[in-house]
C-alpha cells in the first residue's frame, strides 16, 4: 500500500500500490473529488471527497 495525504492534510488514506491519483495526471485541480484507479485495466475509478462540518 501507499499513503495519500490531501493537499490541505485533513486526511490520510492507503491505495494500492498499482494505482494512481487521477486528478494530476489527467490536469484536472488537486480538490474534490479526489479520483483514484488502477493503472492499467482500469474499469473505473473511486472518488473521495470532503468537507468542513460546520459548528452550530
Amino acid at each position: 500500500m501507499k499513503k495519500f495525504t490531501s493537499p490541505d492534510g485533513v486526511f490520510e488514506i492507503d491505495i494500492p500500490v498499482g494505482w494512481d491519483y487521477r486528478n494530476e495526471i489527467v490536469g484536472l485541480e488537486n480538490s474534490p473529488p479526489f479520483s483514484f484507479e488502477p493503472f492499467r485495466n482500469s474499469i473505473g475509478c473511486f472518488q473521495v471527497s470532503h468537507y468542513k462540518k460546520e459548528k452550530k
